[in-house]
């Protein structure tokens, strides 16, 4: 059997590394290949084509077109040469749909992990999506609900962070004394660009009126120290590679809007969600993006359950005010905490790759 697991951004490299390290525990003799990371690599997935993509708006999708589409002729093209039994499609929502429409008549079996959130957006990717692809697997129960609604296929298998946030308490550099908020500016270099230099502006801004909290930066994998340090300008803030401990022992989290958003919601850590994109994107989310919400625990409860400060409101002075009303309000900070494990028990039963592997495998 030959899968052939096509993932295009780190969280993708993530959850696919999850997911060949189940589908090879259910078939060892499964050959397993395709565009990925170094976490697909560890877990013994030969990557034929590395990352190389950072898109998040549509500025960058424009600007990316023509490298996206030498790339998506090479997979194109190795796909048809190699035959895979079945594609694995993994998040990377604009590569992925035109690659899904180019292999659509080879006669091969396609899954999609993270299909397009075509439920806030462009809802005709829903069509598309249903049309071709063998089987969705669903991570979120109104994900799941909308593309039914549309004809496909669904696989619902609760969401993987439910297995994969797990804290073991060996994080050493924090003071326990002092009030911690982590900074979690994405896991793109196109989203730091953006949103680190405003959240550490809005720490400079809650230092001075609290001197004692110690700050942190927590970093995606994939994103090396080298590339923030420039970006803090003498500001006395530690940072530490990909670190659930480090969440967990925050007070709160001042976190871009994306997976790190659902991290802190398992963890029950309140938070404020940040995300500064181009006017472009920014202009047009406005218009024709259908939901209320932009992160994903506000999402799931329909409500507003954490702050979030988009586009032009992704401000220093209104990210400060917003943390400074949680840190000084207990009942605040437990309300959210409560609301936020609600939010978790939506998550559904854990094992979630484990599902996917035997769904991928029954095709």
């Amino acid at each position: 059997m030959k899968v052939m697991l096509v993932a295009g951004e780190a969280s993708g490299d993530m959850y696919s590394a999850y997911l060949a390290k189940e589908i090879k525990k259910k078939n060892p003799d499964c050959e397993l290949f395709g565009m990925g990371g170094i976490r697909m690599e560890n877990e013994g997935v030969k990557v034929i084509f590395p990352i190389s993509l950072d898109i998040i708006g549509i500025l960058d999708f424009l600007l990316s077109i023509p490298k996206g589409f030498i790339l998506l002729n090479k997979v194109c093209g190795f796909i048809k040469e190699t035959k895979p039994d079945i594609v694995v499609l993994i998040d990377s929502a604009e590569f992925n749909l035109h690659l899904l429409q180019k292999i659509k008549r080879m006669n091969i079996k396609i899954a999609w992990l993270f299909p397009p959130t075509a439920w806030a957006w462009r809802r005709n990717r829903a069509k598309i999506v249903s049309k071709y692809v063998s089987l969705v697997l669903s991570t979120l129960p109104f994900e799941r609900d909308f593309y039914k609604a549309y004809g496909a296929q669904v696989c619902f298998i609760g969401h993987p962070l439910l297995d994969i946030v797990k804290t073991n308490g060996k994080l050493e550099i924090l003071d326990r004394k002092r009030v911690t908020i982590s900074l979690l500016p994405g896991s793109r270099k196109q989203e730091i660009r953006r949103n680190l230099p405003i959240m550490i502006n809005s720490a400079k801004l809650l230092s001075s009126f609290i001197p004692e909290l110690q700050f942190f930066i927590i970093l995606a994998p994939g994103i090396e120290k080298s590339f923030v340090e420039p970006f803090i300008s003498g500001f006395n803030i530690k940072m530490v590679s990909h670190s659930y401990d480090a969440m967990a022992q925050s007070d709160i989290l001042i976190t871009s809007s994306g997976t790190a958003t659902l991290e802190g919601t398992i963890l029950g850590k309140p938070m404020v969600v940040v995300y500064k994109m181009d006017r472009l994107s920014w202009f047009l989310a406005k218009h024709l993006v259908k939901m209320k919400f932009a992160s994903l625990p506000n999402i799931i409860s329909n409500k507003m359950v954490v702050p979030e400060l988009l586009g032009d409101n992704a401000k220093d002075e209104l990210i400060a005010k917003e943390a400074i009303s949680i840190l000084n309000n207990k009942e605040k900070r437990e309300d959210m905490q409560k609301s936020l494990l609600s939010v978790k028990d939506t998550l559904g039963p854990s094992g979630a790759m484990e599902e996917a592997a035997e769904a991928i495998i029954r095709l």
